[in-house]
């Protein structure tokens, strides 16, 4: 129970701070990458025909858009998230509990069937919340590729967190 309690009280108010930071480090990523690309950028958009070999200036102008659009997709993004969240949490509270109602019914719960039930109930919650603020990568990512750039550090910090939340998932289902 302990494990469990740990994983609500500690590490699900932490999930929109993990989610923000890997998404604010893609975007300082996708910086130092613009920076990089500025020299070839400058050489590129020289040409006065602005489409021949040395002048293609289209994926400039797109990498441009993207920085100066990201941090707002950002906040955006956090802000649809934190708006999720309330009706995912209580979606996933009356399903859990008409589940459990109707799982139990006519039954005794005992200690261990009563731990392995907030198991279930900390698994759904921490996968609602993952869900609702993966929203803060998804809209950045999504509005970038609806305008045709593919600027920024896309995958940068995804494997990560995706693998530190397996993790954690894994171990307050092994409590």
């Amino acid at each position: 129970l302990w494990a469990l309690g740990l994983m609500l009280a500690v590490y699900l108010p932490a999930i929109p701070a993990i989610f923000w930071i890997v998404n604010v480090i893609r975007f300082m990523v996708g910086v130092c990458v613009a920076v990089l690309a500025a020299p070839l950028m400058a050489a590129m958009m020289a040409s006065s025909s602005g489409d021949d070999f040395a002048g293609r200036s289209g994926p400039d102008w797109m990498l441009l858009v993207a920085l100066v659009l990201q941090p707002a997709l950002l906040v955006l993004g956090f802000l649809l998230a934190a708006m999720m969240l309330y009706p995912a949490g209580e979606l996933v509270n009356m399903m859990f509990l008409g589940v459990m109602s109707g799982a139990s019914q006519g039954s005794v719960v005992g200690p261990i069937t009563m731990v392995a039930w907030i198991g279930v109930y900390v698994a759904m919650m921490v996968l609602a919340v993952h869900s609702c603020f993966a929203v803060i990568n998804l809209v950045p990512e999504g509005v970038m590729q609806f305008v045709g750039s593919q600027a920024g550090a896309q995958g940068i910090g995804q494997q990560q967190t995706d693998k530190t939340t397996h993790g954690l998932e894994a171990g307050a289902a092994g409590a």
